[in-house]
């Protein structure tokens, strides 16, 4: 059984009927909190879309501010969802925004992993993602169909010392071009997708990318899957869930 495990969420992945949806965000709590002697570490997107729910309400048109200033609203509606969902079991989270500057700076990148250390001992579970509001990288790299919080998961992966990440979508896996799951990547088929499909090329290369990276690196496993209601008890148990990256 895997003892630490990164969690990368698109914001596709906690909607439905084009909204966040809280009984996703119960279902990932639930899941999390029904395995025992495992940690688990949060990249979650979602802050912009959650900013345009939170203003449509008040009034307040978000056309009229910039992309990094409705994440700065949504930031605390998304964090209620998570809060929300793990208060049910007991358990607190924390919200820990970075920007890249961070990991550049080896006593501010030593804050950060301090801080999901002391998190993790406490059993609070930390909530990540890249800080829009001072860095348009994401915002950009999302609007052209990759998310750079994929790369976060990658780079918090190797400085907490994971010993697995799971990408969560909203498809099954790595699609081939009949649509079918590919159900292990490896070697040359990671360098030359010519055999995936066109949709969701971009968002799903750089999980591919990050994730080769990752099991390179000596992460002993790294899947890309579809949210469930046991996605990630089974992922735990070590059954295959999606596209496994060799």
């Amino acid at each position: 059984m895997h003892k630490r495990i990164v969690l990368k969420l698109g914001t596709a992945s906690l909607m439905s009927d084009g909204k966040m949806d809280p009984e996703v965000f119960k279902s990932i709590a639930k899941q999390i909190s029904s395995v025992k002697g495992v940690e688990f570490v949060i990249v979650s997107s979602g802050a912009i879309q959650a900013g345009r729910e939170a203003l449509s309400g008040t009034g307040i048109e978000s056309e009229s501010l910039e992309k990094k200033d409705i994440a700065g609203v949504g930031s605390r509606y998304l964090l209620s969802h998570w809060g929300s969902a793990f208060l049910e079991h007991g358990t607190d989270v924390s919200q820990i925004w970075i920007t890249y500057a961070n990991w550049e700076n080896e006593e501010e990148k030593e804050s950060v992993v301090s801080a999901i250390e002391s998190y993790l001992v406490a059993g609070i579970v930390p909530i990540l993602n890249e800080n829009d509001v001072v860095t348009q990288s994401e915002i950009s790299m999302m609007e052209a169909g990759i998310s750079e919080n994929d790369r976060l998961a990658r780079m918090i992966a190797f400085v907490i010392k994971a010993d697995a990440v799971l990408f969560l979508t909203s498809v099954e896996g790595v699609l081939d071009n009949n649509g079918e799951v590919i159900s292990n990547l490896s070697g040359q088929e990671v360098l030359d997708l010519s055999s995936v499909s066109d949709k969701g090329r971009g968002g799903m290369q750089a999980k591919i990318r990050e994730g080769t990276v990752c099991r390179r690196g000596g992460i002993s496993r790294v899947a890309i899957a579809k949210l469930r209601e046991d996605t990630i008890s089974r992922f735990v148990s070590g059954y295959s869930v999606g596209t496994d990256i060799f």
